[in-house]
């Protein structure tokens, strides 16, 4: 079984620069403009792909250890969202103008931001760290802990049974006691099931490979029914129920065109799928800093041409910003923790 899929390389990027749209329309200055913003269900495309991704690579060649893989993905996650936590700490104090609500700072709650542990935002009262945007990777380091966990069963079924029953206990305990805490809402979500599905998916990936291409345009035309369908129902909906059938048709599609798309495979596309974290870090800091270019130029954005052209410029400079990140601090970042991912194995080993 093969670990890396180009399709899933292209669903990244989409799914990362669909996240910026949706933040280019939903920033507070134009919102009025954009009363129904597109492009939220990027994030349960993320979640599909990384449960995807993480039972394919743990399955195939050389046995993971709960250790090592636990230990890849803190050196995957945490430098570059440290890098985005500083610079919004350094912005609140050095650029207060580009924030339209005042930040509190919290010192426990702070740190809970850096280790993304569930708390309860000062400002706005929702389940998100200080660097809003790293809401989602809440969910994937809980996601990545009961993952590590589960690598102690050596046979796959048995591993599988395992992710299967915990995250399906905990979405069946948050559904009968509805918790409150910040602790309990986050890992009782129904949008564990979406980390599930990927898994799902992985576990059947050589029967979907397999599948005639019609196959492929089926399930991509489902998708699309289903993410408009869930669009036009959001307000009413969770959004597991919204996006997730969406997003798990749109990985599935992806994967049955997969002997297609590796043939010529496309270099932009690929690019944006390899940045597609640095994008999804980096956007939010480079739309502010596009909000404050923008405001000083022409005033306030209280027109629908103005919020226009500042939402088509935070898409461009989220895409850009995002790119420029991946090649300036995500790749070396990775080039350096690969080093001392080697040496910390090599010390081991003596």
């Amino acid at each position: 079984m093969k670990t890396y899929y180009t399709g899933i390389q292209y669903l990244r990027g989409v799914a990362a620069i669909s996240v910026i749209v949706y933040h280019a329309m939903v920033m507070q200055a134009v919102s009025q403009f954009f009363p129904s913003p597109v492009g939220n269900f990027g994030v349960d495309v993320f979640f599909v792909i990384s449960g995807f991704i993480m039972w394919v690579t743990t399955t195939t060649g050389k046995k993971v250890t709960p250790g090592e893989f636990f230990r890849a993905r803190l050196f995957r996650v945490f430098p570059l969202y440290w890098f985005f936590t500083w610079a919004l700490l350094i912005a609140i104090f050095t650029v207060p103008s580009a924030f339209l609500n005042q930040r509190n700072l919290d010192i426990i709650y702070t740190l809970k931001s850096f280790f993304l542990i569930p708390a309860r935002n000062p400002d706005v009262g929702d389940v998100t760290p200080l660097y809003t945007i790293g809401w989602t990777l809440v969910y994937e380091m809980f996601f990545y802990v009961v993952f590590a966990l589960a690598l102690f069963f050596n046979d796959g079924r048995h591993r599988l049974i395992c992710l299967a029953s915990v995250f399906c206990a905990l979405v069946l305990i948050g559904i009968v006691i509805t918790p409150k805490g910040a602790i309990g809402v986050t890992y009782t979500s129904p949008v564990l099931l979406e980390f599930l599905s990927g898994i799902m998916i992985g576990v059947n990936i050589n029967r979907l490979s397999n599948l005639n291409t019609r196959y492929g345009f089926i399930f991509l035309g489902l998708s699309i029914m289903c993410f408009v369908w869930g669009y036009l129902n959001e307000a009413v909906l969770s959004r597991v129920i919204a996006f997730g059938p969406g997003a798990i048709l749109l990985v599935v599609s992806s994967l049955v065109f997969e002997k297609r798309l590796t043939r010529k495979p496309n270099r932009v596309a690929l690019l944006l799928g390899g940045a597609s974290y640095s994008m999804y870090l980096a956007h939010p800091i480079a739309q502010r800093a596009w909000y404050v270019a923008e405001t000083r130029v022409s005033g306030s954005l209280s027109t629908l041409q103005s919020a226009v052209i500042y939402s088509i410029g935070a898409v461009v400079v989220g895409i850009v910003g995002g790119v420029i990140c991946y090649f300036l601090i995500e790749k070396p970042g990775i080039a350096l923790g690969r080093k001392v991912k080697q040496k910390l194995s090599s010390g081991a080993e003596r």
